[in-house]
């Protein structure tokens, strides 16, 4: 919403500068609390007396951006008024279109923040702020959520033998066979290289081994050869702190890669895209 600020410029135009500031300060007021923008337009000439300074500087001090025109004469008939307005509109249209097409960028960088860019799925920050706010949320409802940690058997061996491209397609498959096996309210995020972090949100542990079973079968049907997975969880109402219940299910992971046969990768590399 824009709000022209045309009572703020009559004001100071007629003398009242007082009054112009006072009401200047309520508009910025309700802007932090409400989502417009506005737009004051002040006749410069209201400050070519050297006394008026002051409150010049004062009123460039209160907005985000002062755009200076040479030219604030007051039109002289209906004609030159409407010009003057027309004038304005395209002004204050591109002006709207621009401020728009920064917000656009603004969320679409916001957006890349959070974003792994190999798997699409969320990256670290954006899963350590998320397992912040659900084991705070578990904690004070005392209805439990689980984290898990999942970590590719033998990638490394697979990556050097098979080359980058290769590795970086079995990542993205794997991403892929976690959104197959979770549900819509989980989170899913890739952590660092091969490993990936999600939370299971507002569930009990069986759920969570549930989960895993669906990650297996998920990856089966996505075609990974001889790559298999560690996953290992860890309750979020049952630990002291989100840091901790991200450590019991990293230990949980390597326990179980510890026990597991590691890959022979007696299969070719994975076929297709």
């Amino acid at each position: 919403m824009w709000i022209c600020g045309e009572m703020v410029a009559l004001l100071w135009e007629g003398g009242d500068v007082a009054s112009a500031i006072a009401l200047e300060d309520l508009w910025n007021d309700l802007a932090a609390a409400f989502d417009f923008t506005l737009l004051c337009a002040y006749p410069l000439r209201v400050f070519e007396d050297e006394a008026s300074a002051e409150g010049f500087r004062r009123v460039c001090a209160q907005h985000t951006i002062v755009i200076p025109d040479g030219d604030y004469t007051r039109p002289q008939n209906a004609d030159d008024q409407r010009r003057s307005v027309a004038l304005l509109q395209q002004e204050a249209a591109a002006l709207r279109a621009e401020v728009a097409h920064l917000r656009d960028q603004h969320e679409v960088l916001a957006e890349l923040a959070y974003v792994d860019s190999l798997t699409g799925l969320g990256n670290r920050r954006a899963f350590d702020l998320h397992i912040e706010r659900e084991w705070a949320l578990s904690i004070r409802d005392g209805v439990d959520s689980y984290v898990l940690v999942a970590d590719l058997d033998g990638f490394k061996a697979y990556n050097d033998r098979y080359g980058h491209l290769a590795g970086d397609e079995a990542l993205r498959r794997f991403a892929r066979a976690l959104r197959v096996a979770a549900r819509g309210t989980d989170l899913l995020a890739r952590i660092g290289g091969d490993e990936f972090g999600i939370l299971l949100v507002r569930c009990n542990e069986l759920a969570a081994h549930s989960f895993k079973a669906r990650v297996g079968e998920a990856m089966a049907e996505a075609g990974m050869g001889d790559l298999r997975a560690s996953l290992g969880h860890a309750s979020l109402y049952r630990s002291t702190s989100a840091a901790k219940a991200m450590e019991r299910a990293d230990m949980a992971m390597f326990a179980r890669k510890r026990a597991a046969r590691m890959p022979l990768f007696d299969s070719p590399p994975l076929a297709g895209g």
